[in-house]
């Protein structure tokens, strides 16, 4: 047979059962249950909220360490700018050089061509100003033939042509 935990006589048994909980007590008891179930709720729903929180704060993390990552690029790029911007500074120098020489041999190879039309300019105006004179000689020296071959030879010295040294 089984033992009840109760040891003793009925009469503890008896106590026992005019103790339990009247209908008011249970009540009461079901008042008190509903009210820790509404708690525990509440403190399931903060659980969750907390864990929200978390997760969040997490998100958080994860775009700090992006933004970081950003910060580390925007360094670099930012370093390579500088050094671009030297060397285009150095770029900008070197064409402002050699601009200033490009137009400076510009100038002596104009002067150059100048010098050169003007001085073939001149050996065109001699060789003509010589054809002219050869050709009047020519002619004068004709004349002078036809005119000994009629009477006696009168002799015309003509003084020589100094040529230009070049």
């Amino acid at each position: 047979m089984r033992r009840l935990p109760y040891k003793g006589s009925g009469t503890n048994f008896l106590k026992l059962v005019l103790n339990l909980p009247r209908k008011n007590k249970m009540s009461e008891h079901g008042a008190a249950l509903q009210t820790y179930n509404l708690e525990l709720v509440k403190c399931i729903l903060f659980l969750m909220f907390i864990l929200k929180i978390i997760t969040s704060i997490s998100g958080l993390e994860d775009l700090k360490i992006k933004r970081n990552e950003i910060v580390d690029i925007i360094y670099k790029e930012e370093a390579e700018k500088v050094v671009l911007e030297k060397n285009l500074e150095a770029l900008q120098n070197r064409l402002a050089l050699l601009n200033k020489s490009l137009e400076h041999h510009k100038n002596i190879y104009e002067n150059y061509d100048k010098t050169i039309n003007d001085t073939e300019n001149g050996f065109k105006k001699i060789l003509e100003s010589s054809q002219a004179l050869l050709h009047l000689a020519q002619h004068e020296s004709n004349k002078i033939d036809c005119s000994n071959s009629s009477k006696k030879a009168v002799f015309v010295e003509y003084a020589p042509i100094n040529e230009p040294n070049y």
